[in-house]
């Protein structure tokens, strides 16, 4: 196809930018190529290696949107206009975060597909967060809002253990999200003590379980789509960190019945990630965090039946919604066995592993690699992605391909 006829055929379809290189923009892309978009991505950085998927048409240079400022281009509709760009979907936390500070500033030319700015600040204030739930009787463990001076009455107040995590989602203690704290001698963290005196911290008493997301579709806070997901392991030795693998559910009544009124309360229209944390004996159950995106592990919903990426951008752009829910199938495993190993090998690099373990973890992350449902990045389809990553981290190679080249000029602004 000639470079003209090209532009043409791009032009006729509407195009949505992604903000953000990461596994879950992989998932997106894949659900909305085929309905007809055309896709563009920007930002370095992350795992997701889009600009080797065949899902994805064009690529715009916009740094590392982890670290750095959104793209200057965002706020300018000529440049948009000129990019093609119809719609935007920030795709990473940071993005989501940014976008929402920045909002009086965007540009009102594309449609901006995302929970609206009062919806997000209020999710990402974890304080409010946990007292909204108290409010409305949704299950959550105390909670004290403190300093890192202040910190050893905040942990008498809620007592032991504890979970220590800056008031600022976007922040790190350590590189960590989260501090756990079983003892008194655990506050003799390096990382920690190396707070400023005054940074915000959030404490909170540490709850037992295992972790179940409620993948959500939500119409001025109703709920349109739902799907529930058990995490059973996570990359990190504690059981933190991004899931490897799970399984999904038929959602738990009160875990939809709970996520709702939160999202009632928000007037929340987009998709999202409602976290909860479920004692797989007693059955209790604890509130962890509503994640006002799109979720990390987007592509269980897709191919669980509950089509996130299709419903954002209806809820954007105000079409009506069906009465009754959409559930996503329960019975599905999942892995991200990319994301395992690095796991096991950041965990060996670190000895937080004996030799035994690893290779349990091993035979672990290669079982469930031939017998999992879904696969976080990897398709058949569309393997290049998934092998390049593989590639970077047994070499650590920068790839550059002539595809990749391509794609990052043609869709320079």
């Amino acid at each position: 196809m000639k470079d003209s006829q090209q532009a043409d055929c791009f032009k006729s379809r509407p195009a949505v930018l992604l903000l953000g290189n990461y596994r879950p923009t992989l998932a997106i892309a894949r659900a909305l190529k085929p309905l007809g978009y055309t896709i563009v991505v920007a930002g370095e950085g992350g795992e997701g290696a889009a600009e080797y998927s065949r899902y994805v048409d064009r690529m715009m240079p916009a740094g590392d949107l982890e670290r750095g400022a959104l793209p200057a281009w965002l706020a300018d509709g000529a440049k948009l206009s000129e990019a093609g760009i119809d719609m935007v979907i920030p795709v990473t936390e940071a993005a989501s975060r940014k976008l929402a500070a920045g909002a009086p500033s965007l540009s009102a030319d594309v449609t901006w597909v995302t929970p609206s700015v009062d919806a997000v600040q209020a999710c990402l204030d974890k304080p409010s967060m946990f007292a909204r739930c108290q409010s409305l009787g949704v299950p959550t463990e105390p909670f004290a809002n403190t300093t890192s001076r202040d910190l050893p009455d905040a942990i008498d107040s809620v007592g032991l253990p504890c979970v220590i995590r800056p008031a600022d989602s976007t922040r790190r203690i350590g590189g960590e999200k989260a501090i756990f704290v079983e003892a008194p001698a655990d506050l003799e963290v390096e990382a920690l003590n190396a707070l400023p005196p005054s940074e915000p911290l959030v404490v909170q008493r540490k709850a037992s379980g295992t972790r179940h997301n409620l993948y959500f579709a939500a119409a001025e806070g109703r709920l349109v789509g739902v799907c529930e997901a058990r995490i059973d392991r996570t990359d990190r030795v504690d059981g933190s960190g991004l899931a490897v693998e799970g399984v999904t559910l038929v959602p738990n009544a009160d875990l939809v019945r709970w996520t709702e009124a939160l999202t009632q309360s928000l007037a929340y229209t987009g998709i999202g990630c409602a976290q909860f944390l479920v004692d797989p004996r007693s059955g209790a159950t604890m509130f962890l965090e509503i994640n006002p995106r799109v979720p990390g592990n987007h592509a269980i919903a897709e191919a669980a039946g509950l089509p996130l990426a299709r419903l954002s951008i209806d809820l954007a752009s105000g079409r009506a919604m069906a009465e009754e829910p959409i559930v996503g199938r329960a019975g599905l495993r999942f892995a991200w066995t990319y994301g395992d190993l690095r796991g096991l090998r950041e965990a060996v690099r670190s000895r937080s592993v004996s030799f035994g373990a690893a290779l349990s973890w091993l035979a672990r992350a290669t079982a469930m690699a031939l017998k999992a449902d879904i696969h976080m990045t990897w398709s058949w389809s569309d393997p290049r992605p998934t092998l390049v990553l593989f590639a970077r981290q047994l070499g650590g190679l920068r790839l550059m391909s002539r595809r990749r080249a391509a794609l990052i000029m043609d869709g320079a602004p």
